[in-house]
């Protein structure tokens, strides 16, 4: 009688798990399936042990404690196949575990990092089961309740398979094969236009107020008492956003003053077609003659060089460039195209945190979403 129990990981042929393969240890076998990774411990209890050692033979996933340091080791066997079909997984970008082809003593080097790591997953914890200390015992029994965590990531790192787990990548982040908590990062939305540029007249230094804050309103909150080191510009539809520093922006942002005219910026920006924070420049404004009572627009910051106007995408203005015609007509065409535009203040979190590295916000369905404060 032959018996077939499909799992989302692995398949087990029961009727398969009978003795040793006795081919030549330079043969060349094809592994489909786990059961054939774990023929190996067909003669011994190992199939009827603990709560893991079972499920690797009869292909019923289980949760709980595991029994002892071999029922263990069949869990992290279990677990680090799974590893591999998450983000940071060598098998990432399939569905389901492949076959690969090995000798009976060793692993093949097939090209395939995904097949390649699933071989050397099989022998290393099959090596751990037949040199485990603990005298396995017909215990088929689970005990406690296993945590309920969403696993969408696997952290590994120069195939130390022991150390390979999965993680949530909400709450943590991997690297080297360490898990650390994901950086706090928190944004604000201060200040809003809509088909316009903005009406404050404070050259972007946060003590303009006027509005009531809504997702349709045009409105400004004080926020020079934020401490601020990082602004987050965006388009009102989120398809286009700029991240600048305030040493960046200059001006009348930093002490000593920095002014300058139609000259080139650092930013980070995101912007259709990216998937994350990329390093740029751009030829901008913020001009000494126009700065308080002399309000004109500056700073003017864009991501791409103020001219030709024609083309330029600039993120932010003020004052005289959200009332004159002229100016709307000529600059304003990126900010009609997209809503309007708004103007975020990092309160949680550093740049290199929060923009580098991309904490402060993430893709959701193709329209990346920033991690606002609730405050």
């Amino acid at each position: 009688m032959k018996i077939k129990v499909l799992t989302g990981f692995f398949l087990i042929n029961v009727s398969a798990l009978r003795g040793k393969r006795q081919s030549d240890q330079n043969s060349t076998i094809t592994v489909d399936t786990l059961e054939q990774a774990f023929e190996e411990l067909t003669d011994s209890t190992y199939r009827t042990h603990g709560c893991y050692c079972s499920a690797l033979a009869d292909g019923q996933l289980r949760s709980g404690s595991p029994f002892d340091d071999a029922d263990r080791y069949c869990k992290e066997w279990i677990d680090a196949r799974k590893c591999l079909l998450l983000k940071g997984g060598a098998c990432e970008n399939t569905t389901n575990l492949p076959s690969y082809t090995r000798t009976e003593s060793q692993c093949e080097n097939s090209g395939d990092d995904c097949a390649d790591s699933l071989c050397q997953i099989d022998d290393h914890f099959k090596t751990k089961l037949l040199q485990a200390d603990d005298q396995p015992e017909i215990v088929n029994e689970c005990t406690g309740t296993a945590a309920s965590i969403k696993f969408d990531a696997c952290c590994s790192f120069n195939n130390n398979w022991d150390t390979m787990k999965r993680y949530d990548s909400t709450y943590h982040q991997c690297t080297n094969g360490q898990l650390a908590p994901v950086p706090e990062c928190e944004v604000k939305l201060v200040r809003q236009s809509i088909n316009r540029f903005h009406t404050a007249t404070d050259n972007l230094r946060g003590t303009a107020v006027y509005g009531t804050p809504g997702p349709d309103n045009e409105f400004s909150i004080r926020f020079d008492n934020f401490n601020i080191d990082t602004y987050i510009l965006a388009t009102k539809d989120h398809l286009y956003f700029q991240a600048m520093t305030k040493e960046e922006i200059g001006g009348i942002l930093v002490s000593p003053a920095q002014y300058y005219g139609n000259e080139t910026r650092s930013f980070r920006s995101i912007e259709p077609g990216f998937t994350q924070w990329e390093q740029n420049s751009a030829r901008m404004y913020f001009r000494a003659k126009f700065v308080e009572p002399n309000y004109v627009g500056d700073p003017f910051l864009s991501i791409t060089d103020h001219w030709p106007r024609e083309t330029n995408k600039i993120m932010y203005a003020e004052t005289n460039a959200a009332t004159n015609e002229a100016i709307q007509t000529t600059h304003g065409h990126h900010l009609l195209a997209h809503g309007g535009l708004q103007v975020y203040v990092l309160t949680k979190g550093s740049y290199q945190d929060c923009i580098v590295d991309g904490f402060v916000g993430e893709f959701q369905d193709g329209v990346y979403v920033l991690k606002e404060s609730t405050e």
